[in-house]
């Protein structure tokens, strides 16, 4: 791998961090503040991001060094390794997302109309990401990283998730609280 893939590789995650960092930040602060559970732990996914992004970075550092002795078809591995490391780090987090939520709703929690500003802070964050999804996607079929492919395929989950966030809000703000 070039300096230069590695350089767009950087890039494009780092782009991605800084999206994941500032809509963390707001969705769990909307969120508290907009009555809306399920932003905040949307907050909470979106920190988690930041940790698939730093695995991106540190794996495309790692698959880039020259065979060793030990490795003597070179450090390439790392990033198919990384790239199943992310796929089970998203299926831990979509478990515990549906845990908590499904929790709430069978415990018959007092809950509270979103604002709406909840609703746009959802809005903002599908928009968002599927902006970053199509950057990352880019980027990976440039420099034909499996790993950044993954990553991008993780925003555009984010995305979803983010989707299923907004129909709930709207559906809290519509009369039906658990949806």
């Amino acid at each position: 791998m070039t300096a230069e893939t590695i350089g767009k590789i950087n890039r494009v995650t780092l782009l991605g961090s800084l999206l994941d960092l500032t809509l963390a930040l707001l969705k769990i602060t909307v969120g508290i503040f907009g009555h809306s559970h399920a932003l905040v732990v949307d907050g909470i996914h979106s920190f988690s991001d930041l940790g698939t992004d730093l695995l991106v970075i540190i794996m495309t550092k790692i698959g880039r060094e020259e065979p060793d002795e030990e490795h003597p078809y070179g450090h390439g591995r790392f990033e198919t390794l990384a790239t199943v490391g992310m796929g089970s780090v998203l299926m831990t987090v979509a478990g515990a997302l549906l845990y908590e939520t499904t929790s709430r709703i069978i415990n018959d929690e007092i809950l509270l109309v979103p604002s709406w500003t909840t609703l746009l802070v959802a809005l903002l964050s599908i928009a968002s990401k599927e902006w970053i999804y199509h950057a990352t996607k880019k980027v990976a079929e440039e420099v034909n990283s499996s790993l950044l492919q993954a990553n991008a395929w993780h925003s555009r989950s984010d995305a979803l998730s983010s989707m299923a966030v907004a129909i709930g809000i709207i559906g809290a703000m519509a009369g039906y609280p658990k949806l």
